[in-house]
């Protein structure tokens, strides 16, 4: 065999491109999960027209008199579709190459099936977390409680104070973006904001001051994040209180700049820096900011809300794409407590009853299956004619003839109520190597090295998201 960096190149297209590809498009969950939509792109921009009113033109009437309803018609929304970008680098050393001449075919082919496969397994987990996580909101909040922190405690004059306190809250969500805070440290602290996910709007702050938060201590064990609270008028009043419809949760979203106090006037991250790794503008838009974030694709969903703090005035453009996040516990302060077999029916129903739709699949976490499972015993039947065998565990399961499905990507403490007919991924570049030129290895300048990526240009929509539902508060 000629021992060229051509016939490396032609290798790793033989035995390798298609093999990733076709791994990739099996393995993550989004190109299993939906279908792609059929859209006209200008540039990387594509427009998606939605239905969202029926025609009121239909009633009854009687003989021989005018019909006592007028012509109606039915509504569409446009939707307007960014595709964002995913890739995955590796690279070859001019040594590696080398030793493969030696070697002959099979040694490139080893270092090939070690990087490719690391590399199928490094794209495959981002893709799952984004498809569950990407974007602004990464999480929910399930408690409904005041907060106890004010921007006195918080930051006086710009300096730290260790009786800082603790408001914890319990948190199912992508720890991902927080897991570089250090409580001691503002400048590390992440800027959120806490959306209601019955009305969409922020919750009620406490005074007229403009409230802030900031997560500045996260608790992966618990599932947990702490929460600082403070006032950009400097003002010792920075409190915001839950005031959220029972059995509702709240969202978790990445803030769009840094959050601002009186003195210092920005505290913690940019939230949109070019160097801080979780940048969620740039993320594909995952299930979570899909079904709760206020602002769907150019179209806003929140509700007129007047006894909100401050008042809000008007609705968004379309509330009817509101999806319903809802937690176990109904009353009180809304604590994690155990699935039960009621709830998780009238998630389905509600599904059902305001949007016209039913849930066709479940999506959870490994570790919440086990929760799930629990739940079964005394309702399981056997077939003592056809059983020949007893096993222990279950790798299948099913509620009420829907499939569950299984990611670890999928946050502990909560369950995903999928229409899957509503969700389209929008692709501006189908995934795959980079070989416009016809290789799939391109020289690194000023290295001794080589370099090939796997990219996709893409956005995850749910055309329908009041066709889906989340239920969090779930006990871990």
């Amino acid at each position: 065999m000629p021992s060229t960096l051509a016939t490396f190149a032609n290798l790793l297209q033989n035995f390798y491109v298609g093999k990733v590809n076709e791994q990739l498009n099996n393995q993550v969950f989004i190109w299993t999960m939906f279908r792609k939509a059929v859209l006209n792109w200008e540039g990387r921009r594509a427009i998606m027209a939605i239905h969202t009113t029926r025609n009121t033109g239909v009633g009854s009437y009687a003989d021989t008199v005018d019909f006592p309803f007028n012509a109606g018609n039915q509504t569409d929304l446009n939707l307007t579709i960014v595709a964002k970008y995913v890739a995955g680098r590796f690279q070859v050393s001019g040594p590696t190459i080398a030793s493969a001449k030696k070697g002959g075919s099979h040694a490139f082919l080893n270092w090939a099936q070690g990087e490719m496969d690391r590399l199928v397994t490094d794209v495959k987990d981002y893709m799952n977390r984004m498809a569950v996580a990407g974007g602004a909101v990464k999480g929910y909040l399930n408690e409904h409680k005041a907060s106890s922190l004010t921007v006195a405690q918080l930051l006086p004059a710009g300096t730290y104070l260790a009786d800082l306190g603790t408001d914890w809250w319990e948190y199912s969500g992508d720890f991902t973006p927080f897991l570089n805070v250090v409580r001691a440290t503002d400048t590390t602290w992440v800027p959120i904001l806490l959306r209601r996910c019955d009305t969409f709007n922020l919750v009620d702050e406490q005074t007229a001051n403009a409230t802030q938060c900031w997560v500045i201590d996260f608790d992966l064990v618990g599932q947990r994040i702490e929460i600082g609270v403070g006032s950009n008028t400097g003002a010792n009043d920075g409190k915001t209180t839950v005031s959220v419809a029972a059995g509702h949760a709240i969202a978790v979203e990445i803030a769009p700049a840094q959050q601002q106090c009186a003195t210092p006037a920005n505290v913690g991250i940019n939230p949109v820096a070019a160097g801080y790794q979780q940048n969620h503008t740039l993320q594909p838009n995952g299930i979570f900011t899909n079904l709760s974030n206020n602002n769907h694709y150019g179209q806003t969903r929140n509700d007129a809300d007047a006894a909100a703090v401050p008042a809000v005035a008007a609705a968004g453009a379309a509330p009817i794409l509101q999806c319903e996040v809802r937690t176990m516990s109904q009353a009180g302060a809304h604590l994690r407590i155990a699935p039960t077999l009621p709830r998780m029916q009238q998630m389905c129903d509600i599904v059902d009853v305001i949007s016209g739709k039913s849930v066709d699949c479940l999506y959870m976490n490994q570790i919440q299956r086990s929760t799930y499972s629990s739940l079964l015993i005394g309702t399981l039947h056997t077939r003592t004619d056809v059983v020949k065998k007893g096993d222990g565990g279950f790798l299948s399961f099913s509620f009420n003839g829907i499939p569950i499905k299984v990611d670890r990507h999928v946050p502990r403490g909560l369950i995903i109520f999928m229409c899957k007919k509503t969700w389209k991924i929008a692709e501006l570049q189908k995934g795959g190597f980079a070989d416009l030129d016809g290789n799939v290895l391109s020289r690194i300048t000023n290295q001794d090295a080589w370099e090939g990526f796997w990219r996709a240009y893409y956005e995850l929509v749910c055309t329908q998201p009041n066709a889906n539902m989340i239920l969090t508060g779930i006990e871990v």
